[in-house]
């Protein structure tokens, strides 16, 4: 049977997406290196029969974050719950940790998306993009776990407010670039990725 007609019969919609997204790196792949590996194949069929069935279009699997790419383990296979979902661990860390909602909110939207099985190419993961040793160093055991790693994130957060004297800027700064770069630079290192990142949970905090 050929390649295509195989391919075709597959009945999850979403895991289609996938699949055309793994077709594509492939070839990617292939091109860059001249190699060989995989015969081609032909998307358009496939593609066209993905956009033809019922549902909407394919979900995201990777996320610009400045120059770091998020993978979402599962995205195609399950839903990403949304925001709203995790307004009551989100309150919860805001008190625990004397936080506002609103930036706990802004820094998870920054992170994640609110995708709590985010995991980005240097290996942060869950809600608030923990890293690994930064997890066992707030004795989060799962980093996938909504209310651990909402709960890791805000003590992580106010440790870096508690540094720098409460200067918000620095504090994110900091929850993204690492506090050694924020003292070394005095403030917002002069990073892209860094600098974007701040301005966008800025925004997000005055309502842009």
């Amino acid at each position: 049977m050929p390649m295509n007609d195989n391919i075709i019969r597959i009945s999850n919609r979403a895991e289609g997406w996938g699949i055309v997204s793994m077709m594509e790196r492939i070839e990617n792949i292939q091109q860059k290196f001249g190699a060989n590996i995989f015969p081609k194949v032909d998307r358009s069929a496939f593609q066209k029969e993905l956009e033809n069935s019922a549902g909407t279009a394919p979900a995201k699997s990777i996320k610009e974050r400045g120059g770091d790419e998020l993978f979402a383990p599962g995205t195609f296979t399950r839903p990403v719950p949304g925001a709203s979902t995790f307004d009551p661990l989100i309150s919860q860390a805001a008190d625990k940790y004397d936080l506002s909602q609103s930036l706990l909110k802004a820094v998870i939207k920054a992170e994640s998306n609110f995708n709590p099985r985010a995991v980005s190419s240097k290996g942060a993961m869950g809600l608030m993009q923990l890293m690994p040793g930064t997890a066992r160093d707030l004795n989060v055991s799962d980093p996938f776990d909504p209310a651990q790693n909402i709960d890791g994130g805000a003590r992580y957060l106010r440790q870096m407010l508690d540094r720098f004297d409460g200067d918000t800027k620095k504090a994110i700064s900091a929850y993204n670039a690492g506090p050694k770069a924020v003292e070394t630079y005095g403030g917002t290192p002069p990073y892209k990725e860094t600098q974007d990142y701040v301005g966008r949970i800025l925004n997000m905090l005055s309502g842009g």
